[in-house]
């Protein structure tokens, strides 16, 4: 067994689990409440070896109503006392022998009493006092008493105690005769004898024994309070295997600390000084002290932002499970973090039974410079002054043009943006940026050349400016809304900027026509499956509802379908386009009947299903006897059933068809019947 929860203010106490010490000496200890040979402790942890003894081989008032272990019975006795006690000595429950078989029996299990010279027996015992009377029934025959025997084989042979008792010798309680039920064995007696000499042995048995009654209802006894005890003198010593100069003499030692790791075998010695040969007995109890250890690296520097990895090693024999002291809980021994400022990192490492280790890192988190920029606003050719400022004392500034002070001068001609990197003096790092704007000449910014659909109204967006002057319009809008009539026109725009900067560009306008469709298809009606053409015409390019773009289509409708083609004339990628459509109607041609019963000697001779059959892409026709066995098939749609099967007629009778027509495009026509045959 293992302690899974020490802690080290807590007291150890061990445990021997039921020592038996030349049949008499029982040694126990304890882990609270809880026997164990084995257990485990943390270092530091304070250790208390206990144990305690019984003084008797057996001791049993029976109270709970049961036999308990040492005992063996051949009948099953009742628990109460159905016979008032008369200056009784038993208490509670008591063992009853009533209303059942005998020979009757109560028989102990084997003691090893060989090192002691006197050993006894006690008891409480008494006869049923009623004649006649259920489960009080009295013995009234001499021979009908009980004999106290031993056997120093484990049974038989017994021999019964010699001596004078009650009623004269020979270990036996003698009934009175006749009905009267008187006399001392009639009341509760305390009776105490020694066992014989010839009764100490390694293996001795007592038994108490009725074998002659009445009947099986008869002739009542009960028995309490048996006690089987040897005197002695117990001496008893700990020693521990690992620490020679560990020693006590005592049951409860003084309790100490366990201060070195390891497994350490503690024995404990019970000597009996009165008995033959101070008979000795020992045991021993392992304590097991854990003492984990753990080390993370050493405390380290970071920058606000970063990550780092902390890292910790445990050590020991057993498994060690890991703990963070973060917010989740992390248990591994791995941590990536990334705090916001200086934080203290704790890490626990518990063995299977809760022994912990502790180590720390400390993370010193730096912050990044606090970078505060300006910019400036220039015209072409011109010289702007950026600047920048950092609330942390800095090691470094670098600009992206090279520059390593706080303010750079520079010349561009176009609005430029210049980072920044400050390095502080933990090396953190922060980057910003400050922009030089130039002013231009506006840039004038223009709808692109277009292509329209002739008649189309398109707007026309020009900016970077403003104001705004068209030509030939004469509008000043951002944005002018035209309808070419040619098919070229061309439009020109004047920009000024708020510096009054301009500039001027145009763009140019085509015009294509709208394209006049047509659209006609070969066939009104069409069989489901076949192939037909469906043609249009009035443009450079065509787009179907089917995605195919030439000017005719190969179609094979499956039902009634409209088919819709897009008209296009096209130019610089400006599409021009009208729809138009026409419907393609189709009919399943497939038309099938199967007949129910034929003549093959008679009338319709031949058996086939009837009907159209325009599109097939296979056919199968197959006929079935009552048996299962096919007697005809054929993949042939014009041929049938003559009726025969191996070239003779078949009988009258129920037959089964089997269909199955696959046009290639539908799931396969399949039937199953049967047809009658008439001859």
């Amino acid at each position: 067994m293992k302690n899974t929860i020490i802690l080290t203010s807590i007291i150890m106490v061990l445990s021997f689990m039921h020592l038996n010490v030349n049949g008499q000496f029982v040694l126990t200890g304890k882990i609270g409440n809880i026997p164990t040979d084995t257990f485990h402790i943390c270092i530091g942890d304070t250790l208390d070896l206990n144990s305690s003894k019984s003084d008797y081989l057996m001791n049993n008032n029976f109270n709970n109503s049961t036999l308990g272990t040492g005992w063996s019975t051949n009948i099953l006795p009742m628990w109460t006392n159905p016979c008032p006690p008369t200056n009784s000595p038993a208490q509670g429950v008591v063992l009853w022998f009533g209303s059942n078989a005998f020979p009757r029996e109560l028989v102990t299990v084997s003691y090893d009493i060989h090192c002691y010279d006197s050993c006894y027996v006690e008891f409480d015992m008494k006869y049923g006092a009623n004649q006649n009377s259920t489960n009080c029934e009295s013995p009234d025959e001499a021979t009908e008493g009980v004999k106290l025997m031993y056997s120093v084989t484990g049974g038989p042979p017994w021999t019964a105690f010699p001596g004078v008792d009650q009623s004269g010798t020979g270990g036996y309680w003698t009934p009175v005769p006749g009905n009267a039920a008187t006399g001392p064995y009639y009341s509760w007696n305390h009776y105490r004898s020694k066992i014989p000499v010839p009764g100490i042995s390694t293996n001795t048995k007592i038994r108490w024994y009725q074998n002659l009654a009445s009947g099986n209802t008869w002739d009542h006894w009960g028995i309490d309070n048996v006690q089987i005890s040897c005197p002695m003198d117990p001496y008893i010593e700990w020693r521990c295997v690992e620490k020679p100069t560990w020693f006590w003499f005592d049951f409860n030692p003084t309790p100490f600390i366990v201060n070195q790791p390891g497994t350490y075998h503690y024995i404990v010695s019970i000597i009996d000084l009165l008995a033959n040969n101070h008979c000795q007995q020992s045991d021993t109890v392992v304590v097991i002290v854990h003492d984990p250890k753990v080390n993370a690296i050493p405390d380290l520097e970071i920058c606000a932002g970063d990550t780092t990895l902390l890292t910790a090693v445990g050590t020991s024999f057993w498994p060690l499970t890991y703990e963070w002291n973060t917010l989740p809980v992390i248990t591994v021994n791995n941590l990536t973090v990334s705090p916001d400022s200086t934080t203290k990192y704790i890490i626990t490492v518990e063995d299977n039974i809760g022994c912990k280790a502790k180590d720390s890192v400390l993370v010193t988190v730096h912050p990044l410079p606090v970078i505060v920029t300006t910019s400036d606003t220039i015209c072409i050719g011109d010289t702007a002054m950026l600047t920048a400022t950092a609330g942390e004392i800095t090691d470094r500034y670098l600009w992206s043009n090279a520059d390593t002070t706080s303010s750079i001068l520079i010349t561009p001609i176009v609005t430029t943006i210049y980072q920044l990197k400050i390095t502080t003096q933990y090396g953190c790092k922060d980057t910003s940026s400050a922009t030089a704007v130039v002013n231009p000449l506006p840039i004038v910014q223009l709808t692109n050349n277009k292509t329209i659909c002739f008649g189309d109204q398109i707007p026309l967006t020009a900016g970077g400016g403003k104001t705004y002057l068209w030509n030939p319009t004469g509008e000043t809008t951002a944005t002018i809304t035209v309808s070419p009539i040619t098919s070229f026109a061309s439009y020109k725009v004047i920009v000024t900027d708020s510096n009054l900067c301009t500039d001027s560009a145009s763009v140019e306008l085509t015009s294509i026509p709208i394209p006049i469709p047509t659209i006609s298809k070969e066939i009104d009606t069409l069989c489901k499956g076949a192939h037909t053409i469906i043609s249009a015409g009035g443009g450079t390019s065509y787009l179907w509802n089917t995605g195919d773009v030439t000017p005719s289509i190969d179609v094979v409708p499956l039902i009634t379908s409209v088919y819709t083609v897009s008209i296009i004339n096209s130019q610089n990628n400006v599409v021009c386009s009208k729809d138009t459509s026409i419907q393609q109607i189709v009919r399943n041609c497939n038309v099938i009947y199967v007949p129910n019963s034929f003549s093959p000697s008679g009338y319709n001779t031949i058996f086939k299903p009837i009907g159209e059959i325009v599109i097939s892409k296979t056919y199968r026709f197959a006929i079935y006897n009552r048996w299962g066995q096919m007697v005809f098939e054929t993949t042939d749609i014009q041929k049938g059933w003559d009726g025969k099967y191996n070239g003779e007629y078949v009988q009258s009778g129920a037959y089964i068809y089997y269909l199955n027509i696959d046009n290639g495009f539908d799931d396969p026509y399949e039937k199953i019947g049967t047809v009658t045959v008439i001859q």
